[in-house]
């Protein structure tokens, strides 16, 4: 058994061989996860994240909302509201960064779905001003 340099180096070069072997698998196998069950789809609209169920939207579908328009924004309570011409949904903003943010600004919304007290929402955001 190795001890000191040498064990630590051995160490850390089976962890860096165990990360790119994760990465590899990644890169050949986009619609997989890592525990072997499909990928869910990436959600592009807010219809699609409103018109699902509760049980559904737990499950953390990724979302990838393109020229959302903001319909209201309070950041004092993380309030969100957006819409495009497939229709509108709610964004938890609690906890984020004050964003200047103006009722008719058009945003890209990086997220995932989760439950919301009336219908499904978009959290865990990242958000762009375009």
């Amino acid at each position: 058994m190795l001890r000191g340099p040498a064990s630590s180096h051995a160490t850390l070069t089976v962890r860096c061989a165990h990360a790119l072997g994760a990465l590899v698998l990644a890169a050949v196998l986009p619609g997989v996860r890592a525990n072997g069950a499909a990928a869910l789809p990436t959600l592009i609209t807010p219809r699609a994240v409103h018109g699902m169920t509760n049980n559904e939207a737990r499950r953390g579908y990724p979302v990838h909302l393109h020229d959302a328009c903001v319909l209201y924004y309070n950041a004092d309570v993380g309030n969100l509201f957006i819409s495009d011409s497939s229709g509108s949904v709610y964004v938890n903003m609690r906890g984020q960064p004050r964003l200047p943010l103006r009722a008719g600004d058009l945003l890209e919304i990086l997220g995932f779905t989760g439950t919301g007290g009336f219908s499904p929402i978009v959290r865990r955001t990242v958000i762009r001003i375009t």
